[in-house]
């Protein structure tokens, strides 16, 4: 078996253009949090020599470094979603959201045989300097609207998706939603997969529209008077009996309260959140987009009680363990 450091160096020969690597984590507060390490100096910590410090209120980094995948999104730059734990502890950290998605999603496929994938919806407001929404030349004027992708305004989302195809992160979907605010769709993964490639998605995002001295905002009310943004999360699971996913549903529904206060962690969180958007009532419907929870398929679920100031981890592994609820004592 290899050891990190052949790994690591096996990554390296096939991309010889990398000269540094993010060792990135996301805080419980859903802050992305990255360390900047020369390509040497990582071979020497995947060496087994050390682990890499930081201070405890900032989590500690695993000390392992090799993780699923490393991804290229900015040139000569590979980037690394770490697991945080800590050093010579009698038994492992156990409060480290990605870990806990992991051993979530692990608990799940033993105990159901299930296997889980999500896909997210971004939705972002571009802000010029003086943090004022963007009004191009022909406005982002509507739902899907042709109008609203012209000009410059479809060369930066195209950028966009080049970019993250680049970095093996595919998209469903782009188009203009209300005025001033874009969608942009990513494809369903595996779970841990797919909040990494969210993460990694929206750091993207935000650094091409800074090259371009523009701002991606993702938070719940960027403006005052402008409009409001969620990240929807679409989980769908399979192997599972019609009668297991209402369960599983049923465990998410009764635990609705709970799970807004991983998903909308923040006041404007709410603000948002009203009767006519985003859903302000506990209940799911198919059509309705104004309930927290959308069905679109027996096993496909929409759950729209979630924007950018969650931690994803967290949240995702939230409405597992709900769901798990539901399924163990056979919730209706």
């Amino acid at each position: 078996m290899p050891s990190h450091r052949q790994e690591l160096e096996a990554l390296l020969r096939m991309n010889d253009s990398i000269k540094y690597i993010r060792i990135q984590w996301t805080d419980y507060s859903g802050v992305l949090r990255a360390r900047f390490i020369p390509v040497d100096r990582c071979l020497e910590i995947a060496s087994g020599s050390e682990i890499i410090h930081l201070a405890q209120n900032n989590m500690v980094s695993a000390p392992r470094l090799v993780v699923p995948a490393a991804r290229r999104l900015q040139a000569g730059h590979a980037t690394v979603m770490s697991i945080v734990d800590q050093k010579d502890a009698p038994k492992r950290f156990d409060k480290c959201p990605r870990m806990l998605l992991f051993q979530s999603l692990k608990r799940l496929k033993a105990e159901w045989d299930a296997k889980v994938l999500v896909g997210f919806e971004i939705e972002l407001v571009l802000l010029d300097g003086s943090d004022n929404v963007l009004h191009p030349r022909v406005r982002l004027n509507g739902y899907s609207r042709t109008a609203g992708l012209r000009g410059e305004t479809l060369k930066l989302v195209e950028e966009i998706a080049e970019a993250l195809e680049e970095s093996c992160i595919k998209i469903h979907r782009f188009h203009t939603d209300v005025q001033g605010k874009l969608e942009i769709a990513l494809a369903p993964e595996p779970a841990l997969e797919g909040v990494d490639s969210l993460v990694l998605a929206q750091e993207a995002i935000r650094a091409i529209c800074v090259r371009r001295n523009l701002k991606a905002a993702t938070t719940p009310k960027p403006t005052l008077s402008g409009p409001s943004n969620g990240l929807h999360l679409h989980l769908s699971i399979g192997k599972l009996e019609q009668a297991l996913v209402d369960h599983f549903l049923a465990g998410v529904l009764n635990h609705m309260g709970a799970l807004c206060a991983f998903g909308m962690a923040n006041h404007n969180s709410y603000v948002r959140s009203t009767s006519n958007a985003a859903g302000a009532w506990i209940g799911f419907g198919t059509d309705n987009r104004d309930l927290p929870v959308r069905k679109i398929s027996d096993q496909h679920w929409e759950f729209r009680m979630m924007d950018s100031t969650a931690n994803p981890y967290l949240f995702t592994a939230a409405i597992l363990l709900a769901g798990l609820d539901g399924l163990e004592h056979k919730q209706n």
